[in-house]
């Protein structure tokens, strides 16, 4: 029983050694909003330094320190990590960790977090490991990609929080050998902000013995930014190094004044690009709502100030343009929560639909109130009710229930209507229609016709003084009496 326990004890030690050395020389990523660090090289270990393998026999491997910019490591070159181009960039993050002798120190906690974006300003927190400078200063590249870089206005970068030495100057020719020897790529310290053919902004800092922490940096897009999506391709590359003018000096002098360089990538969800989009699309929905309520209420100023139309009609094409403003703002936020909620598809033609769509709703409702109408939308059955014959004068049957007719007539110049009435039989017995008056129609006339004339709008015309006179002389049977109006409505003048 002991034995085994004492087997399983040491199989558990060689697990925990195994365990950590998986840590000690696998590289490590320190999440930042989603920029790690990515690669890690650290010519300060052993185990590192002898993975490189020279290219030919006679080249040797590259320095644990460089003093100049041909002694950059360039990891593809040795067959162990990512291509980094002339002006360090890559597709990954890396951290690479040249000279340092402190183990407290630790490069690839460099990091990039609390990523803030406002109107067109993107700002983030550069988190450094506090660090004593001897002689040193930091280069800062930044360079964006995908179509964010449409609207990045690189001149306007700003960095808060650098504690700089501005008494450094290179007019000394020896300053100005030890930095060009060290580290000169097309570029002087005093610059901010300086563009580069490549693409990218490099700034300068010389911190001499100024203390290396932690600082700001607010990138300014121009007023594109804020009203346009970001592809998801959208990076923003940021590269920093520190390195001191003591090349050239014993190592005793500079072993504890670290040099190194690292790349950090604020990616499409670092970015916010989800968050960005949707603002832009709800904004634009909002500029799209606003647009169509402003033309809604023209539309309905124009209505109510214009004499032809009556309240009825101005209440039914207030009414009409309401409904189609309101119907297509419906169709629009469903569009846009779709998107927003859903698909997270923002393609730049979405953009063109919402502005399509707001000129096909204003189309539409201007189209109501210029195109011409004009229709029969209402008609009664004519009933006169039950009477009872006097063969001792007229008899006179009025119209029941106080009918009307509906005319509805837009941009027309005027219309009328001929009503004409048939005779009334029950089969056997007929009430000719020359007894039917009213409306002005002369009585006794055997082809009896009503008119009724009049001009745009919506008109509810009452036939109340329709009625049938049946003489005293005039003999019918009892019985249901039916019989046929045809109307008839014409544009134009009579």
């Amino acid at each position: 029983m002991k034995i085994n326990q004492l087997i399983f004890a040491s199989k558990l030690m060689l697990f925990v050694i195994f365990c950590l050395c998986l840590v000690y020389f696998l590289p490590l990523n320190a999440k930042a909003d989603g920029s790690d660090a990515g690669n890690y090289y650290n010519f300060n270990e052993g185990n590192f330094y002898n993975t490189l393998h020279s290219r030919s026999f006679f080249e040797p491997k590259p320095s644990g320190y460089f003093t100049s910019k041909g002694d950059y490591f360039y990891p593809d070159y040795y067959g162990v990590g990512p291509k980094i181009d002339y002006n360090r960039f890559s597709d990954n993050p890396y951290t690479i960790l040249y000279r340092y002798n402190y183990d407290g120190y630790n490069p690839r906690n460099v990091i990039l977090n609390n990523v803030m974006t406002n109107n067109n300003d993107i700002s983030y927190d550069v988190n450094v490991p506090k660090l004593k400078n001897s002689n040193a200063y930091i280069d800062i590249r930044v360079k964006t990609e995908g179509s964010i870089s449409n609207y990045f206005n690189g001149s306007n970068t700003k960095y808060d929080g650098i504690n700089e030495d501005n008494g450094f100057s290179l007019s000394k020719e020896a300053d100005r050998f030890a930095y060009n020897s060290i580290y000169g790529i097309d570029n002087n310290f005093q610059k901010k902000n300086d563009p580069s053919k490549d693409g990218y902004y490099i700034s300068n800092f010389y911190l001499n013995n100024n203390s290396l922490s932690n600082f700001k940096v607010s990138m300014n897009f121009n007023n594109y930014y804020e009203n346009h999506f970001i592809s998801k391709d959208s990076k923003i590359y940021f590269y920093l190094i520190r390195n001191t003018l003591n090349g050239k000096v014993p190592i005793s002098w500079y072993m504890n004044s670290p040099v190194f360089e690292t790349l950090r990538i604020l990616r499409y969800h670092d970015l916010h690009g989800d968050q960005h989009n949707a603002s832009v699309l709800e904004n634009r929905e909002q500029k799209v709502s606003k647009d169509l309520n402003e033309e809604l209420s023209n539309l309905q100023n124009q209505i109510n100030n214009d004499p032809q139309y009556d309240a009825n009609t101005q209440n039914y094409l207030d009414k009409q343009v309401r409904d189609i403003c309101n119907k297509n703002e419906d169709h629009i936020n469903h569009y846009v929560q779709q998107i927003v909620h859903h698909s997270r598809n923002y393609s730049n033609d979405i953009l063109s639909n919402l502005n399509d769509q707001k000129f096909n709703t204003i189309k539409e409702m201007k189209d109501l109130l210029s195109k011409k109408v004009l229709s029969i939308d209402s008609i009664p059955n004519l009933n006169f009710g039950t009477q009872s014959l006097s063969y001792m004068g007229n008899t006179i049957a009025r119209i029941q229930n106080s009918p009307y007719f509906q005319i509805k007539s837009f941009n027309n110049n005027n219309w009328h209507m001929h009503l004409s009435l048939s005779n009334m039989t029950d089969g056997t017995d007929s009430i000719s229609s020359k007894y039917f008056q009213g409306n002005h129609s002369s009585y006794n006339n055997k082809n009896k016709n009503f008119n009724f004339y009049g001009h745009d709008g919506i008109k509810n015309i009452s036939l109340n003084n329709l009625s049938i006179k049946i003489p005293k002389n005039v003999r019918l049977n009892s019985g249901k009496y039916k019989g046929t109006a045809t109307w008839n409505l014409v544009n134009g003048p009579k």
